[in-house]
């Protein structure tokens, strides 16, 4: 294959505006599982070096808060937003960690600083509501014009079927 699943896999799991939740994880895993690996490492727009600590931020309750999902990011207060969900009060919110190695990681992007992967075990940190809603509002004030450019790159790639019919 030329890699065209892959690069497809990956416009699509970050193209969601409205996140996975609605999927079973075991059929994203499945769908990751099925790409050729070196392909979504190659096709990554951020090298990382491994292992890595990952964040990920979870709120609300039951099935939807999904504390085992495959987006994690590199930055603490990425993942305090998402808690916090840009200042919307959600029950509960919650910053867990991890540790990845290469072999949990599917591929990484440098928006949001996502590492996209399944880590074998994560925890819940230690942090106050007031110190996750600090840092996620930190991350808003520092990052909204970075933000806004690379969603404004990110409209103007080409889509990846193009690309490939382009090759053909």
């Amino acid at each position: 294959m030329n890699g065209m699943y892959e690069a497809a896999l990956i416009d699509g799991y970050v193209g969601m505006k409205h996140g996975t939740r609605h999927y079973p994880m075991l059929h994203l895993l499945r769908l990751f599982r099925l790409a050729d690996r070196v392909k979504l490492m190659q096709l990554s727009d951020r090298a990382q070096t491994f292992p890595i600590t990952v964040y990920r931020g979870v709120a609300g309750r039951g099935r939807s808060r999904r504390i085992r999902g495959l987006s994690w990011t590199s930055n603490l207060n990425i993942a305090c937003w998402f808690a916090r969900r840009a200042g919307i009060k959600l029950d509960d919110p919650a910053v867990y960690e991890a540790t990845m190695t290469l072999e949990n990681v599917f591929c990484s992007c440098k928006y949001e600083c996502e590492i996209i992967g399944y880590p074998s075990k994560c925890r819940r940190m230690s942090m106050t509501l007031k110190e996750l809603t600090t840092k996620a509002e930190m991350w808003d004030r520092e990052n909204e014009e970075s933000r806004l450019r690379l969603i404004e790159e990110y409209k103007t790639q080409q889509p990846v079927t193009e690309v490939f019919n382009a090759v053909d």
